[in-house]
């Protein structure tokens, strides 16, 4: 016991912490890094990972020439989020939304009791209404639908993971500030099996019991008189009833007063087009009549990680959507997408596609643009195109948005309603005083088609290093 006494009062007096010991910074310092209101680019930072970590030094002649290029590789890459994070700096500069002011010394939790003891959150996340914010790094405001109404109907699917973001139950999941169901509908052939399933310790805890209500029917779609009071539809469907199914909704949306929003994921999906889908899109008269989002998927599997990389965009555009193999997405993020897609005004009349990219593709994104010190050429000395630049420069916006803070319906929202086009257009034109940089310029040079862009859609690398260097410098200079 002595023993363990000394050794206890030896390591609480040492002046210095080791290698093995925590690293403890004050609540002050804590409070300062998490309430930082811009997105602080990697550019700016040195690499935090040494190549060789250990208890003894590596010597000199250790250090291989293979190891000198991973490592500028790898510092590379963290210039190239770094340029991401200024992208999204920007983009919240111009949006014009301000960030909220937090007395110093206030924690999250100090924030969440507060709100407790308001009654905006009930005892574990039900009870209360949802908060209209959460406090968040980053301000980056999406436009949520403002006629998703009071009740939704669910025809095909009683997933959980959807469940649980219709109910918006705060604890676990992002708030979604326009989600206020008082009634959540379920439409099955088999009650007591999809009660089994639904009804998960997070839905007895989080009040979802008090709204969801798990009808029999006997046919996959409802009737007229079943689509009574529903302001919101989520539907599910495979790609071989699609044909079918679809025109059967269109008529269904259209002859329904009270419908307001039409959501419709298909399975299976391994094409540019999902035949059927212009009944809807026709019926809706351009969301006059209601608002449609469709989302097609290829093969939906089990598992996935919690994050991952995928990708999201238009169908009709997509390339991948087009190739013999037919693409993978976890069923967690499918129905996280959907669930989201009902809530934002960016996924609005859009037909959208979302897959996970292979392993081969994750591997490629660790690496640098292929350009300037980077470019990879072939046995004659030519350069190559960078297959991969695209999907590149997606996952540094989306490493990015990450860690700024994004949550999942604003990760949405920016994928769609900016997409790829507008990055590239603000790595090629940095904004400035005299070259003032939209969304709308961007979406008309791509439609309009950009030089130097490839036939494939890949973009060779025409903007040099200091080019690059002198447009970030500039926009620091405006507002960073």
């Amino acid at each position: 016991m002595n023993l363990l006494r000394s050794t206890f009062t030896a390591f609480c007096l040492a002046s210095s912490a080791s290698a093995f010991s925590p690293q403890i910074s004050s609540k002050k310092s804590l409070f300062i890094h998490q309430q930082r209101s811009s997105i602080t680019p990697s550019i700016t930072q040195s690499s935090s990972t040494r190549l060789f970590v250990g208890i003894h030094e590596q010597s000199p002649s250790s250090i291989t020439e293979e190891d000198i290029r991973i490592e500028k590789m790898f510092i590379q890459v963290l210039r190239e989020v770094g340029t991401a994070k200024e992208y999204l700096n920007w983009l919240i500069e111009e949006s014009g939304v301000s960030t909220d002011v937090v007395e110093e010394g206030t924690t999250f939790a100090d924030v969440i009791a507060d709100k407790a003891a308001a009654g905006e959150v009930g005892l574990f996340g039900g009870g209360g209404d949802a908060p209209a914010e959460t406090p968040k790094e980053t301000s980056y405001q999406p436009s949520h639908r403002t006629d998703v109404g009071s009740t939704v109907l669910l025809s095909g699917t009683v997933d959980s993971t959807l469940l649980n973001i219709l109910n918006n139950n705060f604890f676990g999941d992002d708030p979604v500030p326009n989600f206020e169901f008082g009634k959540i509908r379920a439409l099955v052939e088999d009650v007591a099996a999809a009660k089994k399933k639904a009804i998960s310790r997070d839905a007895r805890y989080g009040g979802l019991l008090d709204k969801l209500v798990i009808e029999p029917i006997s046919t996959p779609l409802p009737s007229k008189e079943e689509l009574a009071g529903v302001s919101s539809w989520i539907v599910q469907l495979s790609s071989e009833d699609a044909s079918t199914m679809l025109p059967q909704i269109a008529e269904l949306a259209k002859d329904s007063a009270e419908l307001n929003n039409v959501v419709v994921m298909v399975a299976g999906t391994s094409s540019n087009t999902v035949a059927g889908w212009d009944a809807v899109v026709e019926a809706s008269a351009d969301g006059e009549s209601f608002k449609c989002t469709l989302l097609a998927v290829g093969e939906l599997t089990d598992g996935g990680k919690e994050g991952g990389f995928y990708h999201v965009g238009q169908l009709a555009e997509d390339a991948m959507m087009s190739s013999d193999t037919q693409p993978k997405l976890s069923r967690k993020k499918a129905y996280q997408l959907l669930g989201y897609a009902l809530a934002l005004d960016s996924t609005a009349n859009q037909a959208l596609t979302a897959y996970e990219y292979p392993s081969s593709v994750i591997e490629a994104i660790a690496t640098p643009y292929a350009e300037g010190d980077f470019v990879v050429r072939d046995d004659d000395g030519n350069e190559l195109v960078d297959e991969f630049h695209d999907v590149k420069m997606q996952s540094r916006v989306i490493q990015a948005m990450r860690e700024a803070g994004f949550t999942q319906p604003m990760e949405l929202d920016l994928l769609v309603s900016k997409g790829l086009a507008a990055y590239k257009e603000y790595v090629a034109n940095p904004p400035d005083k005299e070259n003032a940089f939209t969304s709308e310029l961007a979406t008309k040079k791509c439609c309009s088609g950009r030089t130097g862009q490839k036939d494939h859609g890949h973009t060779r690398g025409t903007i040099g290093q200091k080019q690059r260097g002198e447009g970030r410098r500039g926009l620091k200079k405006e507002g960073n």
